[in-house]
C-alpha cells in the first residue's frame, strides 16, 4: 500500500490569488512499497494519478521517485511544492523531502525551465488576446517573480505578497500588459543567481535510497 508523505493545496489558493469561483487543487507525494517498485509489474502508469472532482477541483499525486526526477529538471509546478506556506500532510519523510530543496536548485535549470514556462504563458496571452483568460497573465508574472526569488535568494514565497498588483493586470491596456509581461519574463535571464551550477544529484539519490530502504513493503 502506498503512503502519502506530503500533501498541499496548490494553485490560486496557495498563491493568494483565489476568488469565490476558484477551484481547490491539491498535490501530494506518495511512496510506493519498494517491493512493488522493484517488481515485475511496476510501470510508469503507477507513478502518478490525477482525479478531477465534479466541481473542477483536481487532486494530483506523484510517486517520490518520479517527483525527484522531475524536480531535478526544475519543473516549476513541482519545485514550488517544496516551498509551500502550509501543508495538509507532512510526515517525517515529507519533511526530509522539503529539506532537500537546496540540493535540487541550480542556476541553469531554474532559468531554462521557468523562462520556458513563463514565455509560453506570455505567447498564449498574445495569441488569444483579448479573449485570453486573465489568470494566464497573472500566472506569467507570478512564475517569473518566483524564478527571480529562487535565483537571487535560493528561496521563494509561494503566496504572493501583493495580490492586488496581480489583479491590476486585468485592467491594463494591451500595450502596457505586454510590456509588464515581457519585462517579467526577460528578467529571468538577466537577474543574478546565488544558486550552484549543478544540483547535488548524489544527495538526492542517497535520500531516495534511504526512503526505499524504509518502505520495503
Amino acid at each position: 500500500m502506498t503512503k502519502t508523505i506530503l500533501q498541499a493545496v496548490t494553485g490560486s489558493h496557495a498563491y493568494g490569488l483565489n476568488h469565490a469561483a476558484s477551484d481547490i487543487d491539491k498535490m501530494s507525494i506518495f511512496v510506493a512499497p519498494t517491493v512493488d517498485v522493484a517488481g515485475l509489474h511496476w510501470a510508469s502508469k503507477h507513478e502518478s494519478f490525477s482525479d478531477a472532482g465534479p466541481t473542477g477541483d483536481d487532486n494530483t499525486g506523484h510517486e517520490i521517485g518520479k517527483y525527484l526526477r522531475l524536480v531535478l529538471k526544475s519543473n516549476p509546478t513541482l519545485i514550488e511544492l517544496m516551498f509551500m506556506n502550509d501543508y495538509e500532510i507532512l510526515d517525517e519523510t515529507g519533511q526530509g523531502l522539503v529539506a532537500l530543496r537546496d540540493k535540487v536548485l541550480y542556476t541553469e535549470g531554474i532559468r531554462n525551465a521557468y523562462y520556458g514556462y513563463a514565455k509560453a504563458q506570455f505567447e498564449r496571452v498574445k495569441r488569444e488576446y483579448p479573449n485570453h483568460k486573465p489568470k494566464m497573465a497573472r500566472h506569467c508574472v507570478r512564475i517569473s517573480t518566483q524564478a527571480w526569488e529562487l535565483l537571487e535568494t535560493g528561496s521563494t514565497n509561494v503566496k504572493v505578497i501583493h495580490p492586488d498588483l496581480y489583479f491590476a493586470l486585468d485592467d491594463l491596456p494591451q500595450n502596457e500588459l505586454y510590456a509588464v509581461m515581457d519585462h517579467s519574463v526577460e528578467s529571468i535571464n538577466i537577474c543574478n543567481s546565488v544558486l550552484p551550477d549543478k544540483p547535488d544529484v548524489r544527495a538526492v539519490a542517497e535520500f531516495l535510497k534511504n526512503v526505499r530502504r524504509s518502505y520495503i513493503e
